[in-house]
């Protein structure tokens, strides 16, 4: 029987010497009933003591073949446990001799032993992610000693969730056994936990993303925002990694400013029929922004992009409110207001005439309706409308055209489409500028109402 270890302490753990022991075996042979038996363990053809000052004891008592002690046999080390053997395997001379420890030394010799093991302690904490996981390393880790003889390394779960969603493993032990255990936890780790990892998405193609992977990626995933959430083991994520790295070549995002957001809601349009229509025959998603958002952006596939984007600067050109102001003929502001809401209701358009400006005219709408507005503006002011002066005297502009409460100028125009104004004149001056506008022909109606009422008298001119 061979021991295991190089030295031992002179006195058993409840302080007792061992040669008090030996000497007590000495006179007392059958003593050797009482005490405990040895564990020996078969290591090929050896067999090894696991406890060594007993064995101490037994052979400084009988030096001789005739005696028998009690042991309890255990056919390799892994029965007895690898761990617990190797603790104290230090015997360097086959097991054949050992050296007897004296007490004054032990302490001494103890606090050697643990600077030893301290300078080359080292302990890691390793994510194991999820409980998978953690029975796998449970369940290997005694198969790791026993093939590799990891006797210093000791590990520990932790049996909840850490507070950043870690699920942690600590080893500690000499720093070489360590890090090799560490690897090969890693590696489990990699194999076996399915957990999730974050992929940043090209800006604002979240939406898109959210629609269209689905089939596109071998596994499950989630989007938010710009973030590609992907979960499965290494392997798994890895392949959804190739998958979307050949995928985001062939897609693009672009966006255009919108400021006005009465555009904006037309580009939707009612139930989303303008956004469906802009979108048709594409897979592109469009996000059309809410105030402070200005912004309307387009992602999917290149093509579509680059179509979709040109029919939302074709829609944006079309739809967009302008505002154009077009200059009067002079005296034509009031012909004209007449004419405005048929002209407005015929181009879809928006017009006025300023209060402070009665010789202009402001039109809104988008560049078609302002540019048919404008048409039917020239028409009516070059082709409808016409413009007399007639210089006459005070006396006769109140006594033949004005009368009591402008009765005859009510009844000198009649139904006739025109305006009968007259100009502001110096107090000093008899004459006064008469001016009537409107449409040509009862322009001169009126012209020759007036003349005749004149008769004969010649107290009017044109200037």
């Amino acid at each position: 029987m061979a021991y295991r270890e190089a030295t031992i302490a002179d006195t058993f753990t409840d302080g007792t010497p061992l040669q008090d022991t030996v000497d007590l075996l000495l006179a007392n042979p059958w003593v050797i009933e009482k005490i405990p038996y040895i564990n020996v363990v078969d290591d090929g053809d050896r067999h090894i003591s696991m406890d060594n000052r007993r064995l101490y004891a037994f052979r400084m008592a009988f030096d001789d073949d005739n005696y028998e002690v009690p042991i309890k046999r255990f056919a390799s080390k892994e029965d007895y446990g690898a761990a617990d053997f190797h603790r104290k395997a230090t015997s360097v001379c086959g097991g054949h001799s050992v050296e007897l420890r004296h007490h004054h030394t032990v302490v001494e010799d103890g606090i050697k032993h643990y600077q030893r093991i301290l300078s080359t302690f080292h302990c890691e904490a390793v994510d194991l992610k999820d409980v998978r996981a953690k029975d796998a390393v449970r369940s290997s880790f005694q198969r790791w000693q026993a093939e590799s003889n990891y006797s210093t390394v000791d590990i520990s779960f932790d049996n909840e969730w850490s507070e950043s969603g870690e699920l942690p493993l600590h080893l500690g032990g000499d720093a070489e056994e360590v890090a090799e255990v560490k690897g090969l936890v890693m590696d489990l780790v990699n194999a076996v936990a399915r957990c999730w990892e974050a992929l940043p998405l090209p800006p604002h193609m979240g939406g898109y993303f959210s629609r269209t992977l689905s089939g596109k990626l071998p596994g499950k995933f989630a989007v938010e925002d710009d973030i590609l959430h992907i979960r499965g083991n290494a392997a798994e994520r890895e392949k959804m990694k190739k998958a979307l790295e050949d995928l985001l070549p062939t897609v693009l995002s672009k966006q255009l400013q919108v400021d006005d957001g009465r555009l904006r809601s037309m580009i939707i349009g009612k139930e989303g029929v303008n956004i469906n229509r802009l979108r048709q025959n594409t897979s592109v998603d469009v996000h059309v922004g809410k105030d402070p958002d200005t912004t309307v952006r387009i992602a999917g596939p290149t093509a579509d992009v680059e179509l979709v984007y040109s029919r939302l600067k074709a829609f944006i050109q079309e739809h967009r409110q302008i505002t154009k102001e077009l200059r009067l003929l002079p005296h034509a502001g009031r012909f004209m207001w007449r004419r405005l809401k048929a002209i407005g209701c015929e181009a879809e358009a928006g017009d006025k005439i300023p209060r402070e400006a009665e010789n202009l005219v402001e039109i809104r709408g988008n560049q078609r309706q302002v540019d048919h507005a404008e048409e039917l503006l020239q028409e009516a002011l070059y082709l409808d409308f016409s413009l007399i002066k007639l210089r006459i005297s005070k006396r006769l502009k109140s006594d033949v055209l004005l009368g009591k409460n402008g009765v005859h100028i009510k009844d000198i125009k009649g139904e006739r489409d025109v305006e009968i104004q007259f100009e502001d004149s110096t107090d000093e001056s008899s004459m006064q500028d008469c001016v009537f506008s409107g449409q040509p022909d009862d322009c001169k109606s009126v012209l020759d109402e007036i003349l005749r009422r004149l008769g004969g008298r010649l107290a009017c001119s044109w200037p």
